[in-house]
């Protein structure tokens, strides 16, 4: 039976006692009362996903009116919350519910403020002028990216012109950032998804206020050079010291150094970045928790060793709390270095917070501070919960923090008995405990948004990781201060030859057999449950950890019960794609939208193979279209409208690249141009004769262009 004072220390009140399992129930209940803050953003979470779940875009009055309404609730229970049980457990309600109506006036609020005209439809000769606020450098022989903003195109009124542009050139010689340019390109609207559920590019490029994308003709024309502002002098400051690397190292590791001191990644070919996701260390050039701590340690350590130096300032000043400034000085300007992407941001909150307990004599670290940061960054920009990034860096550190939180005790005991050697030791064990978790927390996220997961993650990581803590990153902290001086060359030399082992162990490791499993696409619902799961177990405490079971359990169950689509239409009409009963994609083109087809394959679970065409499989085929029998339904492709009326006749399923007008057509379902024109790329199931189109997934939303309007 449950303590009085358990009970009291829980609610402030005295609970009943009448039976054993009640009083059971509420200490472990009491035992939660200290996590309660820790669900704050997962609320807050929530809301923000139920906001872009919606199918159209709610108005002001309906986002507020439930804000103001559970606002007064919490205000009339806060006095009364610890008079009864139910008073306190109707109190707790109407907070979470009002933290999940916060997350979506967060992210309605987000979408006003990142509101820009996007491109509706193709200009084949545009006419741009602009300022370059950005410029990539793509890997060897592809070129740049610029950004161009302050837009003038000729065949565009003012208030249709998006506020920026990516444009790619073959060359930009004389082109700085900052510069008004000139160039004759050709301009697309943001591509919509590839299929029902999948990655929302218009949605990703409507929050980074880019209206529209294309490539040049010709070379740029600078028509005005830059004037000074603090980020024009940061991307000039990026470009300098990208330059420095290039000079200093081979193409392939100059490519991955830049990421790491730039925050630029296009330069690093598609080959390397393959390799690495397949050999679980991709995350090693993502500047996340891994990098901003190093930068934090190094600089903390090698500060406060060298004021050690000297007893007498050591002895009447807080050196620990000097080094704790200045380590996160030199964090905030590397996040200004690198860009602040949601990892890095995440990162550098969650490492502050840590040096300012330091500075404060508090605990460090704990789950509070990753609660925290993640409430920031939901503040800040509510849309990042959406995206991979956020989801598998918060989920990452959360189970990191939870299981280092509950064995701190046992880690300090061993490490303070411990020898050089046996420090070593415990060093690999933690590289290798921290993979394994780092790799179960984002194996379900991994899954839905890139369909695989490295088999060897934990030998790729072991081998990479001492590398990049004990080499690469020590030696580009060092590069960032003996830059201004020139002196930079042989430290990046030897950062080169760090980058160098690193490409090796994912080459190595990514080449082993069956070194990444591939399985299709999970459906949004088997995410969610995973990633309660995941929650509940690092958040919960003691036996409440094991409710966790059942929506792991739920999270199984729609994976099962799910299938993958058996036919697959581009928005085009363009492209084709059918899995058959044995498993293999065929696709009804090689040539037309190789990218979307690219896409399709790993949608369906079959990594990067190359699908076979139609008429390389089970297919019948003339010049007309194919036919093709699956499970009892007739499905027909009809590529000329000359064969609509027979097909009609004999399909069940009826996908054609041309209007069908007839008005008899006997197929159950019939997806034309039409269909594909307004609705988008559709997904068929033969089995249950069920069709779904983006348009039915997504709805209309600010960022999605819809022929349907």
């Amino acid at each position: 039976m449950a303590r009085e004072g358990e009970i009291q220390e829980f609610i402030g009140i005295r609970a009943s006692q009448d039976n054993d399992w009640q009083g059971r129930a509420m200490a472990v209940l009491a035992a939660q009362k200290d996590r309660l803050f820790l669900f704050s953003p997962v609320c807050m979470g929530v809301g923000v996903c139920t906001y872009f779940g919606l199918r159209s875009e709610p108005s002001w009055i309906l986002v507020l009116l439930p804000l103001f309404v559970l606002g007064a609730a919490v205000a009339a229970l806060w006095s009364r919350r610890l008079n009864s049980l139910p008073f306190y457990f109707s109190f707790l309600f109407v907070m979470a519910l009002f933290l999940v109506s916060g997350g979506v006036v967060l992210s309605k609020l987000r979408t006003d403020m990142a509101a820009t005209p996007i491109l509706k439809e193709t200009i084949r000769f545009a006419d741009v002028q602009g300022r370059v606020a950005s410029i990539e450098f793509l890997e060897e022989g592809e070129g740049l990216r610029l950004i161009l903003r302050d837009l003038v195109i000729e065949e565009l009124e003012r208030e249709d012109t998006p506020y920026s542009i990516r444009l790619k050139v073959r060359k930009a010689d004389g082109v700085n950032p900052g510069d008004h340019i000139s160039v004759l390109a050709e301009l697309k609207p943001p591509s919509a998804p590839v299929a029902p559920g999948a990655f929302d590019f218009q949605r990703f490029a409507y929050f980074k206020q880019i209206g529209a994308f294309g490539f040049s003709y010709k070379d740029p024309v600078v028509i005005k050079p830059a004037e000074g502002t603090f980020s024009l002098w940061l991307e000039h400051l990026r470009q300098k010291v990208g330059a420095r690397i290039i000079a200093a190292m081979p193409a392939r590791e100059a490519g991955i150094a830049n990421a790491l001191m730039t925050g630029e990644r296009a330069a690093i070919s598609e080959q390397d970045n393959q390799e690495m996701r397949d050999s679980g260390i991709v995350h090693i050039i993502s500047i996340s928790g891994l990098h901003i701590s190093m930068i934090a340690g190094v600089v903390f350590f090698t500060v406060r060793f060298l004021m050690a130096l000297f007893p007498t300032f050591a002895v009447y000043h807080p050196i620990k709390k000097y080094a704790a400034v200045i380590a996160l000085l030199v964090t905030v300007l590397y996040m200004f270095m690198v860009g602040g992407t949601v990892p890095t941001v995440r990162s550098v909150i969650m490492t502050g917070i840590i040096l300012l307990a330091i500075m404060l004599d508090r605990i460090p670290l704990s789950l509070r501070v990753v609660a925290i940061a993640a409430m920031l960054i939901i503040v800040l920009a509510p849309d990042a919960v959406m995206g991979a990034s956020f989801q598998m860096s918060f989920m990452a550190v959360m189970g990191l923090v939870a299981f280092y939180e509950a064995t701190r005790n046992y880690w300090v005991d061993i490490y303070r008995n411990s020898g050089w050697f046996k420090r070593g030791l415990i060093y690999l064990t933690g590289v290798c405990i921290t993979t394994v978790i780092a790799s179960i927390a984002t194996a379900p996220f991994s899954i839905y948004h890139f369909q695989q997961f490295a088999n060897y993650g934990l030998l790729g990581n072991l081998l990479a990781v001492p590398l990049t803590s004990f080499i690469v990153m020590p030696a580009i902290l060092l590069a960032y201060v003996l830059m201004p001086f020139g002196l930079e060359g042989p430290v990046l030399w030897v950062a080169g030859q760090g980058l160098s082992g690193m490409l090796w162990v994912s080459h190595t490791v990514s080449h082993l057999p069956h070194a990444v499993w591939n399985p299709p696409a999970w459906p949004m619902s088997a995410l969610a449950a995973f990633a309660l799961a995941g929650i509940l177990t690092c958040l919960l405490q003691v036996w409440g950890k094991v409710v966790a079971a059942v929506p792991l359990l739920w999270g199984l169950i729609f994976i099962l019960i799910t299938p993958s689509p058996d036919i697959l239409v581009s928005d085009s009409g363009k492209l084709m794609a059918v899995r058959t009963t044995d498993d293999h994609v065929y696709v009804s083109s090689r040539r037309s939208d190789k990218f979307v087809a690219e896409a399709w394959v790993r949608l369906l679970g079959h990594g990067m193979e190359k699908p076979e065409v139609f008429r390389e499989g089970p297919f019948l085929c003339d010049e007309f279209g194919c036919r093709y029998e699956t499970g009892g339904r007739k499905v027909s492709f009809v590529f000329h409208a000359g064969g609509q009326a027979d097909d009609c006749e004999w399909a069940d399923i009826i996908v054609a690249d041309d209007p069908v007008r007839l008005k008899d057509c006997k197929s159950s379902i019939v997806i034309d141009r039409f269909d594909l024109w307004r609705e988008g790329a559709h997904a068929v199931w033969s089995d249950d004769l069920r069709v779904q189109s983006v348009a039915d997934v997504r709805g209309q939303r600010p960022w999605t262009i819809s022929n349907a309007r």
